[in-house]
Parts: structure tokens; sequence; C-alpha cells
């Protein structure tokens, strides 16, 4: 990538006023956009853990109810978040926009039902499919049939309880 392929996006006031202003030097943003790109990490090891945190939030959800399944919800949604922010930097993007679904869908959700838990472990259990097999680079065809089976899920169950369904950020 030369100097000229860097696009500098300016910064709104709100995001000013959280972190300050200055430049940063061009080749700085342009090493870090090297990093990005040239990326070797290994993400399977930081998935599983994302993904051990997941059974764990399925299991603690099917282990509670009333209120306290609603409390446990959130330990669900962060480690879709987590897989969410960091899949598409380790060159997953079928991981990341699987999580952006299911996280949309969980934040449509009060409390989470029994539906809730099966259509998050199925999805837990498709996203160890993927990382396992390496399922990296392109979404490619079989990728966009596990994003529509995965907004199919979603559009059920959205059905099912007469939820309006969220659109996908």
């Amino acid at each position: 990538m030369s100097q000229s392929d860097v696009k500098i996006i300016k910064a709104n006031k709100n995001l000013k006023e959280k972190v300050g202003t200055g430049d940063i030097a061009a080749t700085r943003v342009e090493a870090s956009q090297n990093m990005i790109e040239n990326n070797e990490v290994d993400f399977e090891p930081m998935a599983a853990e994302f993904l051990d945190a997941l059974a764990d939030g399925v299991k603690h959800c099917q282990g509670t109810a009333g209120d306290e399944r609603t409390a446990a919800l959130q330990s669900m949604v962060k480690p879709v978040m987590d897989l969410k922010a960091n899949a598409q930097m380790f060159g997953y993007p079928l991981v990341t926009e699987l999580a952006n679904i299911m996280l949309n869908f969980l934040e449509s959700v009060e409390t989470p039902d029994n539906d809730v838990i099966a259509i998050v472990d199925a999805h837990r259990k498709t996203l160890m499919l993927i990382i396992k097999s390496k399922m990296s680079g392109p979404i490619g065809q079989k990728g966009m049939v596990l994003i529509d089976e995965l907004k199919k899920a979603c559009a059920r169950y959205y059905a099912k309880k007469d939820i309006e369904e969220k659109p996908t950020q």
C-alpha cells in the first residue's frame, strides 16, 4: 500500500471531544493498515475463547428463569459482540457477518426463551465449524447459504413471537 492509497477520514466533533485533536502521522496510519492487511495471527485460539464464553452463556441462560434469565442474556451478547469485533480483522468476514446478525437478534430479545437459546447454540456450533474449517477470506456461496439460514431462523422466531424484525446493521 502506498502513501497515496491511505484514506484519511476526518473525525466528527463528538469523537474529537472524546479522544482529543491532532494529526496522526501518515506513516503510522499506513503501518497500522499494513498490519491489519498482512495479519498472520491465528484467530482460532482467540475465537475458541469467545465461543467457550458463548457456550457458558448458553448454559447460564439454560440454568435460569424469569428475571434471572433476562439478566443472563448479556452472558450471550458479550461473546457474540467480541466475535463480531475481531473476526474481520483476522480474515473471517463470514464470522463477522453471522455475529452481526446474531447480535441484532439478541438485541431484539428481552428474555431469552428456549427457542432463543437453541438458535444461539446452533449459531455457536456453526461458528465453531467455520473456524475449525478455516473458512477465512471472501464469504463465498457456502457462506451466503449460512447467512441466509441464520436470517431465516431469526425471521421464524420473530414471526412466532410476533416481534418486529430489526434490520441488520
